[in-house]
């Protein structure tokens, strides 16, 4: 540990803190297609390249004055945000609330709001961001949906994938029955 990376290592240690994304990571540092999910895998495993990645995570965090705490406060409040608090209905109407009362943590959830005059009054138009985008984010981080890894490769679903191939197969034998036999 604690060996210099080579270039091809470091522009992949830069594409990866892009998208965090290790197999396009490795393609773009210049990877064939074809090697680029091993040579992922290789890398993210790699103790020198880990720690590359880890320091420059945290230079970045601070840098930011951002947390991984702030992120999942402002996921939840997104997941938390709720148009009933920011509208209303009053005599047939949809009014909006003045949004000086609405606590700044649950405009966080507005993804657009426009206005705009009609022939019978204002028209408003609000659009809120996706629950369930963010709601996947934190199940993600949580470990909801299986285990976490940076390689890019999902090993469950290809032990899955397998089991299911290798059940396929030994049902499709069972059923033909047994081979034939050749008569001597």
């Amino acid at each position: 540990m604690g060996r210099k990376l080579t270039n091809k290592q470091r522009r992949f240690v830069d594409r990866y803190l892009v998208h965090l994304n290790a197999p396009r990571a490795a393609k773009e540092a210049g990877y064939s297609s074809r090697s680029a999910r091993n040579q992922a895998h290789r890398m993210m495993t790699n103790d020198d390249i880990s720690a590359a990645i880890e320091s420059a995570m945290k230079e970045r965090s601070e840098r930011l004055k951002i947390s991984q705490d702030d992120v999942l406060r402002m996921l939840v409040d997104l997941v938390e945000s709720n148009i009933g608090e920011i509208c209303f209905w009053e005599k047939n109407k949809i009014l909006m609330r003045d949004l000086n009362e609405i606590p700044r943590e649950r405009l966080s959830g507005i993804k657009k709001l426009s206005c705009r005059e009609t022939s019978w009054g204002r028209s408003i138009s609000i659009t809120m961001y996706d629950k369930v985008a963010a709601l996947t984010l934190l199940g993600k981080h949580l470990g909801l949906f299986g285990s976490v890894n940076r390689s890019g490769v999902d090993h469950e679903a290809e032990e899955e994938a397998s089991r299911n191939r290798l059940s396929a197969l030994v049902d499709r034998v069972l059923a033909d029955g047994p081979p034939p036999r050749i008569a001597q």
